[in-house]
């Protein structure tokens, strides 16, 4: 399980940072922490981690990684995503590279590859 939790000690300190989050900052600077509920039509530069709720479409051209503590209800548009075990997802996904779906994750809606030349 991604631990998303905040260190106010050092925040621009990477041995402060969880490690799965440190490794993963470099294609996901977005952080949706637990307990934080957005609600709308969400875009990222550069993908997102979702811990939290999310109602809505997401769009990015990074990775949406959905943690086991994460939930998107929505559209969700980007060039790679992963939901980890547990984690809550219902919507449409278009993926521009690949879907990484861990054991036991729930999902629902079509999901769609996007054409490559």
């Amino acid at each position: 399980m991604l631990d998303l939790s905040t260190d106010r000690r050092s925040p621009q300190s990477p041995s402060r940072l969880p490690p799965t989050v440190f490794r993963l900052q470099h294609i996901a600077p977005s952080i949706i922490g637990p307990g934080l509920r957005l609600r709308g039509e969400l875009s990222f530069e550069r993908g997102v981690i979702v811990g939290g709720t999310v109602q809505g479409a997401i769009a990015t051209s990074g990775c949406v990684h959905l943690t086991a503590t994460g939930s998107v209800s929505g559209a969700v548009r980007a060039d790679a995503m992963v939901i980890e075990a547990g984690g809550r997802f219902e919507g449409k996904v278009t993926i521009g590279e690949a879907t990484g779906l861990l054991p036991r994750e729930e999902k629902g809606g079509p999901f769609r590859r996007r054409r490559t030349a």
